[in-house]
Order: C-alpha cells, then structure tokens, then sequence
C-alpha cells in the first residue's frame, strides 16, 4: 500500500512541475522537496527502476511536445513557451538522474544535487 501511494504522489508531483501553468521558485521547489522524499521511499525498490524507467520514457514524449509547441509559437507567446520548456527539462532531468541513482540506492543524493542546481538556475533566471 505505501508504494503505491508514493508512486502515486511522484505521479502527481511530476503532473504539478510539468503543468502548462509556470510555478513560482518557492512552489516549484516545495513540491520538488516532496518529490524526492516519495522517490525515497522507493529508492530500494526493484519494481520502482521500471517504473521509473517508464515515467522516464514519458517525460521524453512530453519534453518533445512541448519543444514542438515552443518551435510553433507565435511570437506574442514564445516568451510562455521558452519556459514552459525549461521547466519541463528540469522536471525531465529529476526523473533521469533518478535512474541511475535507482539502482544503486543513491536517490536521496543525486536528487537533492540535481534540487540544489535546478533551484539556483531558477533563481537567477
């Protein structure tokens, strides 16, 4: 029961950090913190690597979207565009340094690096 709840809550973490709608630093960096306590908890899970591999895999899908979406966008929206897109690769690299970490039980570091340079790449865009 607790796995499922925790891949419930990272889905709906990654859902919140890939929105269309642009969180604030402070939000987006909250829920990031939430995101990498549930992948915790996982973190020695042999089933959570597939399923992380297949969140992965989606969040490919979901970056090539919305880089095709940027590529056609008015000028008038572009600026919303560009962001978008870089939100969506921050989220997206979260999930890729995951898997590595995944199968060696080191999700809790990697994570919170991958955290710490997102942020700080935020706050001074």
């Amino acid at each position: 029961m607790h796995r499922f709840v925790a891949r419930a809550n990272s889905d709906n973490y990654i859902s919140l950090l890939n929105a269309d709608v642009l969180l604030n630093p402070d939000k987006r960096s909250t829920i990031i913190k939430l995101l990498i306590a549930e992948e915790d908890k996982l973190s020695h899970d042999v089933e959570q690597l597939e399923f992380a591999q297949t969140r992965a895999a989606n969040g490919r899908e979901r970056l090539k979207q919305v880089r095709h979406l940027r590529d056609n966008a008015t000028p008038a929206i572009r600026d919303n565009a560009e962001r978008l897109v870089a939100n969506v690769e921050a989220t997206q690299q979260l999930v890729e340094d995951f898997l590595p970490a995944a199968g060696q039980g080191e999700v809790l570091s990697s994570l919170v690096s991958s955290v710490r340079s997102g942020v700080q790449r935020q706050c001074s865009s």
